[in-house]
C-alpha cells in the first residue's frame, strides 16, 4: 500500500508547484513615458517608452498593431537616443520578431500564377516540354492555381506540375512586405524618431517631424 507521501510527492502537479518557480527575487516599480499620436484623416498610436540604465522598452499600441521590445544595453546615454539613431527597419524587425514572417511578407497569388504561366511558355519555347505536355500543364494550372496562400499552391499541386516544377519556392512563389510592416517602416517609426530627434535637439525644422502625407497632433 503506497503511503500518503509517497502518492503526494508523485501526483504533485505544476501548479502544485508554482510558488516554487515564481517566486519574487525583486521588484521595482518605474514609470514610463507615453507619446499619444492622433493621424488626420483617421488613425491613432500611443507609444510607451520605459527607460532603465543602459536600455529600455518601448510598446506600441495602435491602429496598426500592438508591438513590444526591450533593449538591455544601447551603448547610448538612453533609449531614446538609440531609438532616434538607429535604422527603423531594425526597430519595426525588433518589435515585430515574435510575430513572424507572415507579418513581414504576403504571398502574392496573382504574380505567383504570372510566374508559373511564363515557366510554362519557357520551356516550351527552349524545347524542353512537347506542345501537348505545355497545354496539358496549362489546362492543370488554370482549372487548379488556389488563391488563399503560398500553403495551398505548395501541398495542394497537380501532379503534373509538381512533378515537373518541384521546387517552386526557389523560382515561383512570389512573397511582397505586407502593407502594416511597409507602414510601421516607412511612416509610423520614422515619424516618431524624428519626434524623439526634436525633443533630443537633434533637429530644429518642424517640417521634418510631419509624418508623410499625413499630419499628427499630440
Amino acid at each position: 500500500m503506497v503511503d500518503q507521501e509517497t502518492f503526494d510527492r508523485h501526483t504533485e502537479g505544476p501548479m502544485d508547484r508554482l510558488d516554487q518557480y515564481h517566486t519574487v527575487s525583486s521588484f521595482k516599480k518605474g514609470t514610463c513615458e507615453v507619446y499619444q499620436f492622433h493621424y488626420s484623416p483617421m488613425g491613432w498610436a500611443f507609444f510607451y517608452l520605459h527607460e532603465f540604465p543602459n536600455g529600455g522598452t518601448l510598446a506600441i499600441v495602435s491602429d496598426w498593431g500592438n508591438y513590444s521590445y526591450m533593449w538591455g544595453s544601447t551603448g547610448l546615454p538612453s533609449l531614446k537616443h538609440f531609438l532616434a539613431k538607429c535604422n527603423a527597419e531594425y526597430i519595426v524587425n525588433k518589435l515585430s520578431y515574435e510575430k513572424g514572417r507572415e507579418f513581414r511578407e504576403q504571398f502574392n497569388n496573382d504574380k505567383t500564377l504570372i510566374n508559373f504561366k511564363k515557366r510554362i511558355l519557357e520551356d516550351r519555347r527552349d524545347d524542353r516540354i512537347r506542345r501537348e505536355e505545355a497545354r496539358d500543364l496549362w489546362n492543370d494550372l488554370i482549372d487548379w492555381a488556389p488563391d488563399d496562400g503560398a500553403e495551398s499552391w505548395y501541398y495542394t499541386m497537380p501532379h503534373s506540375l509538381s512533378k515537373r516544377y518541384p521546387d517552386p519556392f526557389e523560382w515561383g512563389f512570389v512573397y511582397e512586405t505586407s502593407p502594416t510592416y511597409r507602414y510601421l517602416e516607412t511612416n509610423l517609426i520614422p515619424f516618431f524618431q524624428r519626434h524623439l530627434q526634436r525633443e533630443l535637439g537633434l533637429i530644429t525644422n518642424q517640417e521634418e517631424i510631419s509624418p508623410r502625407h499625413e499630419k499628427a497632433s499630440m
